[in-house]
């Protein structure tokens, strides 16, 4: 019980992190029951060159924002 305990406030911290990622405030990301599954960068095939764009994968939705920069993002479009 105290592991699930520990497990749930590490998902909460990693949540509010990639929120404070984001520029302008969207959707709330920390919902009852969402857990952040993975993160990583996805390449994006453009005319010119590859772009690389961040891609957050959570329990009920996957979340592609476009980015300002690799650190920041500008909105939270989701992906349905």
């Amino acid at each position: 019980m105290v592991e699930h305990l520990a497990n749930v406030e590490i998902n909460h911290q990693r949540i509010a992190q990639v929120e404070s990622c984001f520029r302008a405030p969207g959707q709330p990301l920390a919902l009852p029951g969402r857990v952040l599954l993975g993160e990583g960068v996805l390449t994006k095939e453009c005319h010119r060159k590859a772009q690389p764009r961040p891609f957050f994968l959570f329990s009920d939705i996957p979340n592609g924002p476009a980015p300002t920069s690799l650190i920041t993002h500008n909105c939270q479009p989701i992906l349905a």
